[in-house]
């Protein structure tokens, strides 16, 4: 219930970013995002974004580089949720050296995408010149076709249509991740955690900062291995022995992935969407 809400909510944000664009109901967004889910359990890398943002594309007959720009804005946001949560974090609990490099690096992985994004929002000629040298030097082929990309993906980098929007996302952005949370903190009581181990609520915040790393970085279709491995490393610093960790990260790996591939593969159905249709329109989006 939960995962699905987040879901919901995680559609439904992405209405307001797209509402520049063109409005677009959120069950169709939602259908979208569940397809997209699935593809990342097929593909590796986080392709399943490109092929969300190609499926709306072509269901709504709008630029898809301009929709995968939307969704560029939404990840973004969602970083920077994690790095709040992980920063709240990092106060209370002694991460292990490598989780705070991490964080680190995302921050400044972040906070070059943001810069990136407003150089080519505010200044286009300058940055399509610039990554036209930069990629001329590859191919002209591929420069033309980046430079054309980037055109289009500027066109989704626009704000909010209503000021009170941004209060809406910020609002959805605190619920999905309350959510996520909130699914680890029901799992800590299936698994006889919190007495077992004296787990307070806040643990569950731990597990979700650091397994959400394995999600922001690309990594191979599905997360599967270095899901389970930092869900091992996050409940390891509570004193939970290997055992019952990986047991505790495969069934919550299991909830996250297979309800949603299943409802992505019925919506993908539903729609006329193959496998080799979703393989497609990853390489379409590439």
């Amino acid at each position: 219930m939960l995962l699905f809400l987040s879901h919901w909510m995680r559609a439904r944000r992405h209405r307001y970013f797209l509402e520049p664009i063109k409005l677009i109901s959120t069950g169709s967004l939602f259908s979208a995002l569940m397809v997209g889910y699935m593809a990342n359990t097929l593909l590796p890398a986080h392709l399943g974004e490109l092929v969300r943002a190609v499926l709306i594309g072509q269901k709504e007959r709008i630029p898809k580089a301009s929709v995968l720009a939307t969704i560029a804005v939404e990840r973004v946001v969602d970083v920077f949720c994690l790095l709040i949560l992980m920063g709240m974090t990092f106060v209370v609990y002694p991460f292990p050296e490598e989780i705070r490099l991490s964080g680190y690096l995302t921050f400044v992985f972040a906070a070059v995408l943001v810069s990136f994004f407003l150089f080519l929002k505010k200044r286009p000629e300058k940055a399509l010149s610039f990554v036209e040298m930069i990629s001329k030097r590859l191919s002209k082929k591929i420069s033309d076709k980046l430079v054309e990309f980037l055109g289009s993906f500027r066109d989704g980098l626009v704000p909010l249509q209503q000021p009170w929007h941004y209060a809406f996302v910020a609002l959805l952005s605190i619920l999905l991740w309350a959510c996520y949370a909130g699914i680890f903190f029901v799992l800590f009581y299936a698994f006889d955690f919190v007495e077992t181990y004296h787990l307070p609520w806040s643990a569950s915040l731990v597990v979700l900062v650091i397994t959400t790393i394995s999600i922001v970085v690309p990594s191979s279709p599905g997360y599967v291995g270095t899901y389970h491995w930092l869900c091992m490393v996050a409940l390891g610093l509570f004193g939970v022995s290997e055992s019952p960790a990986l047991s505790f990260a495969i069934v919550a790996h299991a909830i996250s992935v297979l309800p949603v591939s299943l409802v992505g593969g019925v919506l993908a159905w539903k729609e006329g969407i193959s496998i080799s249709k979703v393989e497609r329109s990853s390489e379409q989006a590439g």
